[in-house]
């Protein structure tokens, strides 16, 4: 005769009351292997006052990438282009965390190392 015991299935519950989560998770132990660094939680205040401050010399005339530092575009599709580019998305994160914009070179580089 076997001791083995039936493994344990997962069960989802979906909490939409606070006084609901602080009942069901009393006395709920996390496993030290599913214990994660914790995440920098920022406030939209926060979020928006960086948005504002997206500029490197002064407002964009709408022709040029304010984030990036390049410009005048030659064409509308050149903008486009450029706007798509992991280069730009990566400079709006960084901005977006108070961090100064990455010229092409110094990003090419990093992108080469990785």
């Amino acid at each position: 005769m076997s001791s083995q015991t039936a493994p344990i299935k997962p069960k989802s519950l979906k909490v939409y009351y606070h006084d609901d989560f602080a009942r069901i998770t009393t006395g709920l132990r996390i496993a030290s292997c599913m214990i994660a660094e914790s995440y920098n939680i920022v406030d939209e205040q926060s979020v928006l006052k960086r948005l504002s401050a997206l500029t490197l010399n002064g407002p964009s005339d709408g022709n040029t990438c304010s984030c990036c530092g390049i410009g005048p575009f030659e064409s509308r599709q050149q903008q486009i282009a450029h706007y798509k580019n992991h280069w730009h998305t990566h400079n709006l994160k960084r901005k977006l965390f108070g961090k100064t914009a990455l010229t092409m070179g110094q990003f090419n580089s990093r992108i080469g190392k990785l």
